[in-house]
């Protein structure tokens, strides 16, 4: 079955000159019934027209300006409301992009124009993605093709989810309606694809362990965190730290966040590392069940029935400039560095997951040991130039602040306590 998949992989419709000549078909279809209304009431008017000229002119100038805006209105509503037409408009944006940037090949032709002939490119499209894959096998547009997503995100105004890489492809996955794909917080849950952030987006924490949150002031960092505490506290522990002792400084007040909500430095840091012993004594009951069971190899938490437990720090580059402005703390502040880290590189097949959240992902904010371990990573609200160029060679998911979300009350929070063990 595989190798069937690999053989008959249905990559998409190539992109061909044929897209442009779909949207002119769609345009004189459209202006079809106002020529054929123009030729029945000329046929009626007939004789008043061609004894008053001034009539005539009027007559045939009011006729095209109405026709020409009808259609124009039709063909935009068509392109608004019908997923079938968004295809047919973003694989002609694909043709243009292709055609302006000079991707093609131009076949010499004897006392004729020369043809045009274009490489590889499919689009493929449904309800909530757009995914355009074009082929590279050594060829003369390889190494634009290589970085042509960034270009094509523009050109879509569609947020880029990622790229596949296959052996003589590339792929660029995009996000084709964020307002369609918006979901509730409360809709916020961990199904069998992992956490579900949006219509057909999801946190798949096992295979892609870890989160990274950034995005500035104003963005929507604190209202997605919210969001995602509520569906990671329907199937695990949730520890919380906020240096800014103001988002979620009132849930340590609810039962399901008891003692887990930390805000006082010292506390903060001493959470990292008993969330890292916790993680050490995970490992020691994962190798008893081993060997209670007679197995060969360790496997993951999930083997073994046990929950899995999420460290959130809120406002990372707040925690770590206000352990190294005392002095006093700057040898321990070492050490929960350290646990951090140990947390991140060990913690997948344990089940104890990090999500940190920070305003940029710049080395002075976040060490680059612990950003390239964390698999998944958002970005929301409007960021800098400078900021999306480094979230943009980071592969970050970008959401805008795309989620539809409530205001996370502490009767919210009461309700994940049901959820809980």
């Amino acid at each position: 079955m595989k190798l069937m998949k690999q053989i008959f992989h249905y990559k998409g419709i190539k992109i061909g000159k044929r897209d442009k000549t779909i949207q002119k078909i769609i345009v004189i279809v459209l202006l079809l019934p106002f020529l054929l209304l123009f030729c029945c009431l000329t046929y009626l008017l007939l004789p008043q027209l061609l004894s008053n000229y001034i009539f005539l002119i009027i007559y045939v100038i009011l006729f095209i300006g109405v026709s020409a805006l009808a259609t124009f209105f039709f063909y935009r509503l068509l392109h608004i409301k019908f997923w079938f037409f968004k295809k047919l408009e973003n694989r002609r944006l694909l043709l243009r992009h292709l055609t302006e940037n000079r991707i093609f090949y131009p076949i010499k032709r004897k006392d004729k124009k020369d043809k045009i002939k274009y490489p590889p490119v499919y689009l493929k499209q449904n309800k909530y993605t757009i995914i355009v894959t074009l082929e590279l096998r050594g060829g003369q547009f390889q190494d634009k093709f290589l970085n042509i997503g960034g270009a094509l995100e523009v050109t879509y105004s569609a947020d880029l989810m990622g790229r596949i890489d296959e052996k003589g492809y590339v792929s660029y996955v995009y996000s084709a309606d964020t307002i369609l794909g918006r979901i509730s917080a409360k809709d916020v849950r961990v199904v069998d694809k992992g956490l579900i952030l949006m219509e057909d987006v999801y946190w798949d924490y096992v295979h892609d362990p870890h989160l990274l949150v950034a995005g500035g002031t104003g963005g929507g960092k604190t209202v997605l965190l919210r969001s995602i505490l509520n569906g990671l506290l329907r199937v695990g522990v949730v520890e919380i730290l906020d240096p800014k002792q103001s988002d979620f400084e009132s849930y340590s007040q609810l039962d399901v966040l008891k003692d887990r909500v930390e805000i006082d430095l010292v506390q903060m840091m001493n959470k990292i590392k008993q969330f890292k012993e916790n993680m050490e004594i995970r490992y020691a009951t994962m190798r008893q069940f081993k060997k209670d069971r007679n197995e060969k190899e360790l496997g993951n938490f999930q083997s073994y029935d046990l929950k899995p437990a999420f460290l959130i720090i809120d406002e990372f580059p707040s925690f770590r400039a206000s352990m190294l402005e005392q002095r006093e703390l700057m040898p321990e502040a070492e050490i929960v560095m350290v646990s951090l880290k140990q947390i991140i590189l060990k913690g997948r097949q344990a089940g104890f997951f990090a999500i940190i959240a920070t305003q940029n992902v710049k080395a002075d904010d976040l060490p680059s040991t612990l950003k390239d371990n964390i698999m998944t990573r958002i970005s929301v609200g409007r960021s800098s130039t400078l900021t999306l160029k480094q979230k943009s060679e980071d592969n970050f998911l970008r959401f805008y602040m795309t989620m539809k979300v409530k205001v996370f009350t502490q009767k919210f929070v009461i309700i994940s306590n049901k959820f809980i063990s």
